[in-house]
């Protein structure tokens, strides 16, 4: 299964202990399911964290599993930019020609992909998607990507900064290098898109699926480990 256009999409997802969370994506009215030909879920819990999971692991392997598009990656104890890295990886070494980023409590709504065929033209290789936070505001975010995906997440060397904020090219050290920072470009061409992003895209992120408990659980780790 390709776009309208005949690119091939995937959905990279940075996941651990969420099923519900991830359910409610995939099973979305309107969604992406039935309109991307891979998701890559990069499954397990980053490096040092010790507290429990709130799903039987194996049932959930096996509801994951009734989703033929769904590849789970286990990578388990490692670091964040380990695991988004990963679904690079997979994007090039699958011939994917766009990637698309979220998190277990995010889903995505795709209503239109004829906008593919000029991003394929553009220099860019960050796009930005709307993101809306429980219907409470909006805010652009750069998770749409395209290929060639030779550009990785890189540790950071200074104490206390998040590294997975960081995206280069291959060998690259600059500012320019910084695949991250040509979102801005879309903004140079859309003036008027404040809060927006590419057209037939967004983001819904919605905690609802999660307890309390897992919610403070994972703010302490945020804070706590800056270079995750």
């Amino acid at each position: 299964m390709t776009s309208d256009n005949g690119y091939k999409i995937a959905v990279g997802i940075n996941y651990y202990d969420d099923l519900k969370g991830l359910m409610f994506g995939l099973d979305a009215k309107p969604g992406y399911y039935d309109k991307v030909d891979k998701i890559y879920l990069i499954d397990g819990k980053y490096e040092g964290r010790t507290d429990p999971r709130e799903y039987d692991h194996e049932a959930a392997l096996r509801y994951i599993a009734k989703y033929p598009k769904v590849e789970v990656i286990n990578m388990d104890g490692r670091k964040q930019i380990d695991k988004r890295n990963m679904y690079l990886n997979a994007a090039e070494v699958d011939g994917m020609d766009f990637l698309i980023v979220l998190d277990s409590d995010e889903w995505l709504e795709i209503t239109d992909t004829s906008v593919l065929h000029a991003l394929k033209k553009r220099d860019s290789l960050c796009f930005p998607i709307a993101s809306h936070m429980a219907e409470i505001y909006s805010q652009a975010r750069p998770r749409l990507f395209k290929a060639p995906f030779t550009y990785r997440h890189r540790q950071s060397t200074t104490p206390n900064t998040i590294s997975h904020g960081s995206l280069y090219l291959e060998y690259g050290l600059s500012t320019e290098d910084e695949v991250i920072n040509q979102m801005y470009r879309w903004f140079v061409d859309h003036p008027n898109d404040k809060r927006g992003g590419v057209r037939g895209f967004s983001i819904h992120h919605d905690k609802q699926f999660r307890t309390e408990d897992r919610v403070i659980r994972d703010r302490i780790y945020y804070d706590e480990v800056k270079d995750r």
